[in-house]
This record gives structure tokens, sequence and C-alpha cells, in this order.
């Protein structure tokens, strides 16, 4: 297990300071300061990928911690997690249809003032 510090994981990987930063804070809490926060691992650089992955998607920092510690757990299937990942889906595509309805509305009051005219 190689460890590198932050700023040999911010000039390889281009993470954004805020990312590690948040990312240290998460690590201390769950490994109750057992590690030193400055220092990374494989394993680490994947989880900062995932965090930007979630972050991407629309997951809230608090979301993405409880992603983080259930993905660290990896007990059995991962169905919190894609419980969690189906959930957000479903948000998106109500949002969709919600604006699919909008502009559905839009395109109809547009017709009405083009034949009324």
């Amino acid at each position: 297990m190689r460890l590198v510090n932050r700023d040999d994981v911010q000039a390889k990987y281009h993470f954004p300071s805020q990312l590690l930063s948040d990312y240290e804070s998460w690590r201390v809490k769950q490994f109750a300061g057992q590690l030193t926060p400055a220092t990374y691992t494989l394993a680490d650089i994947e989880a900062l990928r995932l965090m930007i992955r979630l972050q991407q998607i629309g997951f809230s920092s608090n979301e993405i911690e409880d992603f983080l510690a259930l993905n660290l757990r990896k007990q059995g299937p991962p169905v919190k997690l894609i419980a969690m990942l189906t959930q957000h889906r479903q948000e998106r595509l109500a949002a969709i249809h919600q604006y699919e309805r909008q502009i559905a509305g839009i395109d109809y009051l547009r017709f009405q003032l083009t034949e009324s005219h």
C-alpha cells in the first residue's frame, strides 16, 4: 500500500482542494483519526473519483458521506447503494417529466397565439 501526499494527489489527478478537504474530514470521522489525513492510498483515489461522480449526479454532501460509508463496508450485495442510486434516478426522471409537461404547455400556448393572429 503506497502512500502519497495531498500535493502529489492534487498534481496528478487534479482533484479540487475542497473535495480533498471533504474527503479528509469524512475519513477522519470514519476511522476515528487512525489514519493520517494528508496521505492517500489507491483506495482513497478510487473513493475520490466516486465522490466526483456522486457530486455530478446531484448527491448532497451528506448523501455522499452515507454512500461512501456504505460502500466501505461491502457486506453482501450493495442493496442500499442501489436503492440510493435508484431514488436519485427516479427524482431526476420526475423532474424531466415535469419539464416535459411545461414544454407541452408552452408549445400549446404558442400554437394558440399563432392561430389567433
